[in-house]
C-alpha cells in the first residue's frame, strides 16, 4: 500500500469504483459513463480548493469517539487517514461511490459517514451468519482473545444500496442488523455476465459425469491464515478429495477437476497441480481455469454433478440448475450453512458414497423440481442479467 500527493486540480467523476480488484465487473457495464478507478493500494490525494473545503465539511462531522477509541499511534494515524480519504472521495464530487468488494470494511466506514453519495456494493461470495454472545452478525474472520481462537463478526456493516445473490443473503443481512438502505436481489454478476456471452448459443450437453471444484490454497497462504480459518478447513479439502478421489475409480466416471489457481498465478497453479495428482492422476482430467473464457462456468455447464468444498461457484453452479454438493467436514456452519438439499457434512466415505450414488440415478426433471425453491432462495436466477439491473439503478441515481 502506498500514497501520493498531488498539488493540482482532479477531475469531477459521477462514479467512482472503490478498490481495483474485480473492478472490471464494473467497469464493463459503465464503460460509456464518467468513472475513476479509486485504488486504496496507490492512494492519490489531490490537494486543492476542493478537499480543503471537503475536509472541513468532514472535521465538522467528525465523530471523535472514534479517535478516542484508538489505542496507539498506528491506531491513530489509521483513522485519521480514514477521514482524509473521505474528503479526497467527497472532492471528486461523485454521485455514486461502487465496489464489488462488498465486505470492505473501509468502504463500510466511508457509506456510513457519507451524506450526499450513494454508495452502490456488489456481492462477490458466500456471507454466513453467526451469533456471538446473544447477538447475530456476518463472520469476519478468526482473532486471538487472550491466547486462545475466537471468531470476530463484521461492526457497522453499511452500504446504502446492495446488489445480493439471493433472498437469503437479504435475510442473513437483516438479521445482522446491517445498515443497508436498498437491496437488489440479481444473482452473480459474473455469473450474469457468462449467461450474457452466450444467450444465443444452444446449452452444452452435459458430458461429464463430475466436476470437481478445488479451492486449494498453497502452503504460503495456508500459513498466513492459519489463524483466520476453522481449524479444520484443510482436513476438509483432502477429505474431499479423498472420497471424490475414491469414488471415480470405484465407478470409473468420467471426472474433470478445475483448478482455483490460473496461468497467471503459474508458480501457485504449479502446487495446486501437483497436490491434485496425488488423488487424480491417470483418472481425471485437471484444467487450470481461465477467468476470461468462462472455462469453470462452460465446465459446470457441461457436467452433470457439482461437487466441491467452500467455493461460491457451487452455489451459482445450484442456482443454474445443476444437481450439486456442497462438501463441509469442519463440524462448522463458518464456510456452508445451507440446507441438507445441498449441503453435505458426514465424514464417513459410506453415507457420501450413498449421496452421490441417489443423486446420479434421480432424474433432472425431479432434482430441479424439488429444489426450484430452495434453489431460488439462496441464488435468484431471473430472467433479467445482473449487470442490466445494476446499470438500470445507476442510471436513475445519475439523473436523480
Amino acid at each position: 500500500m502506498s500514497f501520493s500527493v498531488k498539488l493540482e486540480q482532479q477531475p469531477n467523476y459521477d462514479i467512482l469504483i472503490f478498490e481495483r480488484t474485480n473492478s472490471q465487473y464494473i467497469s464493463d457495464c459503465i464503460s460509456d459513463l464518467s468513472y475513476h478507478i479509486y485504488d486504496m493500494k496507490r492512494e492519490t490525494f489531490f490537494i486543492n480548493a476542493n478537499f480543503l473545503k471537503s475536509l472541513l465539511i468532514v472535521l465538522r462531522n467528525i465523530k471523535w469517539k472514534d479517535i478516542s477509541r484508538c489505542s496507539g499511534i498506528k491506531s491513530f494515524v489509521a483513522e485519521s487517514l480514514r477521514y482524509l480519504r473521505l474528503a479526497n472521495i467527497n472532492s471528486f464530487n461523485p454521485k455514486i461511490v461502487i465496489t464489488f468488494i462488498d465486505n470492505s470494511v473501509n468502504f463500510h466506514w466511508l457509506c456510513k459517514r457519507s451524506f450526499k453519495t450513494k454508495y452502490l456494493a456488489i456481492q462477490n461470495g458466500n456471507r454466513v451468519l453467526l451469533k456471538k454472545d446473544g447477538t447475530y452478525g456476518v463472520f469476519k474472520n478468526y482473532i486471538k482473545v487472550d491466547g486462545a481462537r475466537a471468531y470476530e463478526l463484521y461492526k457497522d456493516y453499511c452500504i446504502d444500496y446492495y446488489f445480493v445473490w439471493g433472498q437469503y443473503d437479504q435475510d442473513i443481512f437483516t438479521k445482522a442488523n446491517a445498515s443497508v438502505e436498498k437491496y437488489f436481489i440479481t444473482g452473480s454478476i459474473v455469473y450474469g455476465y457468462y449467461k450474457y456471452s452466450k444467450k444465443t448459443k444452444k446449452p452444452f450437453p452435459a458430458t461429464n459425469e463430475l466436476a470437481i471444484i478445488s479451492t486449494f490454497r498453497t502452503k504460503r497462504i495456508q500459513n498466513q491464515n492459519s489463524l483466520r480459518v476453522q481449524k479444520n478447513y484443510w482436513k476438509s479439502i483432502d477429505l474431499l478429495h479423498e472420497f471424490c478421489s475414491k469414488y471415480i475409480k470405484s465407478y470409473n466416471l468420467k471426472t474433470t477437476v478445475y483448478m482455483n489457481y490460473d496461468s497467471s498465478n503459474s508458480i501457485e497453479a504449479k502446487e495446486e497441480l501437483k497436490y491434485l495428482e496425488q488423488f487424480y492422476k491417470g483418472y481425471a482430467d485437471i484444467k487450470m481455469r481461465d477467468q476470461t473464457k468462462y472455462s469453470t462456468y462452460i465446465g459446470i455447464e457441461n457436467s452433470e454433478i457439482i461437487i466441491g468444498f467452500r467455493s461460491a461457484i457451487l452455489r451459482e453452479a445450484f442456482g443454474m440448475g445443476k444437481k450439486t454438493i456442497m462438501c463441509d467436514f469442519t463440524g462448522s456452519t463458518l464456510y456452508t450453512n445451507f440446507d441438507d438439499i445441498v449441503l453435505f457434512t458426514k465424514c464417513a466415505y459410506k453415507d457420501f458414497e450413498h449421496r452421490l450414488n441417489n443423486l446420479k440415478s434421480e432424474d433432472t426433471k425431479s432434482y430441479i423440481n424439488r429444489s426450484n425453491r430452495y434453489r431460488d432462495y439462496i441464488h435468484s436466477n431471473n430472467k433479467n442479467f445482473p449487470h442490466k439491473m445494476i446499470r438500470d439503478v445507476i442510471d436513475k441515481i445519475l439523473i436523480e
